[in-house]
Parts: structure tokens; C-alpha cells; sequence
């Protein structure tokens, strides 16, 4: 259950946006890579600040939802792994955090 005090939600989405960041530095295409991590490091940065909570979490939420605009966003953004296996469950586990920071920023 998404936490719906703003002071909360921020702390439960700045490990999340943090291992996203890793991830896309570690393994998206290296085309994209830079552009991602640098959209995940500035929504971290904006999360780590100490605003208005209500309005870290606006500014959070948009730059959030700047990763899914334009051609080759985030969306497109996959883990490769030779294994079928591990390549579906790294996948899962990349959905599961990009969902779970989307709840975090957008629920209210």
C-alpha cells in the first residue's frame, strides 16, 4: 500500500529512483544510457531536496513522467541477459520498481 503522507512517500521513493539510476547506468543500450541516468540522477536530486514535501513530490512526478515522453524513452529501456530466465526476471524486477515509483509520485 502506497503511503499518503508526502514526507513518507518521498522516502520511499528515493532508494527506489536510486537503483533505477543504477540500473540504466549499469545496463541500458549505450545510446541511451547517458540520457536516462541523467533524467533518474536529476528526479533524485529533486527528491533529496528539503522542499515543501507536496511540492518535491509534483516536481518528482513530471520530471518522472519526462523518462515516457519523446521517441526511445524509458519504456524502451529493457535488461538483456543471455539466460530467457534471468533476462524475464531482471525485467520484472525493473517493471515492478518503475511501478512502484510511479505510485509513490502519483498517488495521492
Amino acid at each position: 500500500m502506497t503511503p499518503t503522507d508526502p514526507r513518507q512517500r518521498i522516502a520511499a521513493a528515493v532508494p527506489i529512483a536510486a537503483q533505477l539510476r543504477d540500473l540504466a547506468l549499469r545496463e541500458a543500450d549505450p545510446g541511451f544510457r547517458l540520457g536516462w541516468y541523467d533524467r533518474l540522477r536529476r528526479l533524485l536530486d529533486i527528491l533529496e531536496t528539503d522542499d515543501d514535501p507536496d511540492e518535491v513530490l509534483k516536481y518528482a512526478a513530471l520530471t518522472f513522467d519526462q523518462l515516457y515522453s519523446g521517441g526511445r524513452n524509458f519504456g524502451d529501456f529493457i535488461i538483456y541477459r543471455a539466460d530467457p530466465q534471468e533476462r524475464v526476471a531482471a525485467n520484472e524486477r525493473l517493471a515492478a520498481l518503475t511501478g512502484e515509483l510511479r505510485r509513490l509520485l502519483h498517488d495521492t
